[in-house]
């Protein structure tokens, strides 16, 4: 996978690619360019934008890990398949299994959607995307999963879906506190998930300890498989100690 990035320096426009997920400079750009089986991601960005939208203005290195991962799958198992990715944030993993074959489903908050929106539309010319607000939690969330789920789902995914739930503890980046709790997260993609047919695909950033154990308490009370995808399965490059990834299913 080759990931190239747009942006600015000396006062001048230049475009770099980078060898490994590197998170700044990833973050310092406002577009980029994600190159995997044959096909080209286009993705833009506001770095400007993380104090009003949040970490859903910005592509993160549990996006590009799990994209990797992804890209590796046999490309089989996407071709006609219904893949919901949940918190899509710029939407990189979901328009690159729409380009890999399947028909897919964009969701984040409602403040994030014109960014999703945009990037959906960039990489339009030989797939479409459906792109909806889906707020974990909310009242209008078990709606919004009726809707979904009329129809079977094959992939559930997502990527650094858990945050600090408490403004300031374990050096939050949410300076407003408003992230979901892991308990939304994980009820919004157990009720996605059909017996023996959804597989829920995650990879998040380990900002310590607790997000494991958390993980696995909420993982737990839902999922009867629980899978821990080795970093051995990606390029070196990519095997990042800090990123964890998960396969699930509900039994």
């Amino acid at each position: 996978m080759k990931v190239l990035v747009d942006g600015w320096e000396d006062g001048e426009r230049r475009q770099q690619e980078l060898e490994e997920p590197d998170r700044w400079g990833v973050q310092a750009a406002d577009a980029l360019i994600v190159e995997s089986c044959g096909h080209c991601v286009r993705l833009k960005q506001d770095p400007s934008a993380l104090k009003t939208l949040g970490v859903g203005a910005l592509l993160w290195e549990g996006a590009l890990v799990l994209t990797q991962y992804m890209s590796i799958i046999p490309s089989k198992r996407w071709e006609g398949a219904r893949v919901v990715e949940l918190g899509a944030g710029l939407g990189l993993a979901g328009i690159l299994a729409g380009k890999l074959g399947a028909r897919v489903t964009l969701t984040d908050v409602e403040a994030v959607l014109p960014v999703l929106q945009q990037n959906a539309d960039l990489n339009s010319d030989d797939v479409q995307f459906d792109v909806i607000a889906l707020e974990w939690g909310s009242a209008k969330a078990p709606e919004v999963i009726e809707s979904l789920t009329s129809e079977p789902i094959d992939w559930v995914i997502a990527s650094d879906f858990m945050y600090p739930e408490t403004p300031g503890l374990h050096g939050n980046i949410d300076l407003e506190g408003g992230h979901p709790t892991a308990t939304a997260f994980f009820d919004v993609a157990a009720a996605l998930c059909k017996p023996k047919r959804t597989r829920c695909l995650l990879a998040f950033e380990v900002r310590g300890n607790w997000m494991i154990e958390r993980f696995q308490v909420e993982a737990k009370k839902r999922f009867k498989k629980i899978r821990s995808i080795p970093r051995s399965s990606l390029p070196e490059n990519y095997r990042r100690e800090h990123i964890e990834m998960f396969e699930l299913m509900i039994r």
